[in-house]
């Protein structure tokens, strides 16, 4: 997304007439709805869903953070029927320097506020909103073809993946709860496109690949991929696909050595079958930064990479963002413009 720095003094100058300028002669600006969402018009499924919400508190509002604790975002389909719900996070730190041109040095005046969804691979295709403090924005939900894809298992990995293990499911626990932690003060990622964490190599599985496992026996079990799986070599570098925090890191049974990261309030990118790690718990890497090299551990047919995206503790296609970035700003700035000129 293109930076907004050029136009936050823009930004600052209409929303303090929104909040503190209003006079008889400007009623449509002092009537304007306080709330604007922006967010994507189309999604596949199986896509993340990042809404950001502006919001203008009403001239009077006794703080911010009470307003910004009552803005609660949700998933509607085309009866009205909630879908899902999320509390959203405050973002305006994102803005970083630019937070302190908003009103109120951006603690009493306009703020961001950010709300994360999982569309499951699942969700009928067809018409949505987004809905926050009054606001809507229309969403529509494109059909999608999950391809099927058969793999044969020798018996070391059959067993892996089939005999009953207090270690593994002991480590699938630990690792669904830190998955499901929504830290409103994880504010890590910069907003920018994802960067591909591999270089070279070829696709090996996508997102949301239907598969079919066969055993050493004769029998079969079916699952659904939950990331995309990247052919390379053994000692790839593997990089951060934004800025965040490592969350966790562990060798585990199923997925080997493996790193997570947290991007924001709920968000995290993870990397399966590593040969190494290079980075510890509780340390903040940059978008790009070499974190790991790839490998073949756990339950793997060979070396490659296994990268996942998790929203709210459910499995998301990670690419959606290597086209197009977290957060537009410029498209925030506009619809917070036409907000405040009424339109």
């Amino acid at each position: 997304m293109r930076s907004l720095r050029a136009s936050c003094s823009l930004l600052a100058a209409l929303a303090l007439l929104a909040v503190g300028g209003a006079s008889a002669q400007s009623p449509a600006r002092a009537e304007a709805p306080r709330v604007a969402i922006i967010a994507p018009e189309r999604l596949r499924q199986g896509d993340p869903l990042l809404a950001w919400v502006a919001a203008l508190p009403e001239p009077g509002e006794p703080d911010s953070a009470s307003f910004a604790q009552a803005i609660e975002a949700l998933l509607a389909d085309a009866s009205g029927k909630t879908i899902a719900r999320a509390r959203s996070f405050d973002a305006t730190a994102l803005l970083g320097a630019d937070a302190a041109a908003l009103p109120g040095g951006g603690s009493e005046g306009a703020r961001l506020f950010g709300a994360l969804f999982a569309l499951a691979p699942t969700l009928p295709p067809g018409d949505y909103s987004i809905l926050a403090s009054g606001a809507s924005s229309a969403l529509t939900v494109e059909l999608r073809d999950f391809p099927l894809e058969t793999i044969p298992l020798d018996t070391a990995n059959a067993q892996i993946l089939t005999k009953p293990s207090k270690r593994k499911d002991d480590e699938a626990r630990k690792l669904v709860s830190i998955l499901a932690k929504v830290d409103g003060s994880a504010l890590f990622a910069e907003g920018q496109s994802f960067l591909f964490p591999a270089e070279g190599g070829f696709r090996s599985a996508s997102f949301g690949d239907r598969r079919r496992y066969l055993y050493p026996d004769g029998k079969s079990d079916t699952s659904v991929h939950g990331g995309v799986d990247w052919g390379v070599v053994k000692g790839t570098p593997v990089r951060a696909c934004e800025r965040g925090r490592v969350a966790f890191v562990a060798d585990r049974e199923v997925t080997g050595r493996t790193l997570v990261l947290e991007h924001l309030p709920g968000l995290y990118s993870l990397y399966f079958h590593l040969s190494s790690i290079e980075v510890e718990e509780g340390r903040v890497v940059e978008r790009g930064e070499r974190i790991a090299l790839s490998g073949s551990t756990g339950l793997s047919t060979g070396p490659h990479l296994h990268w996942e995206l998790r929203a709210r503790g459910d499995a998301v296609d990670p690419e959606l963002w290597l086209g197009a970035p977290l957060l537009d700003k410029n498209a925030i700035m506009a619809r917070i413009t036409a907000l405040i000129e009424g339109r």
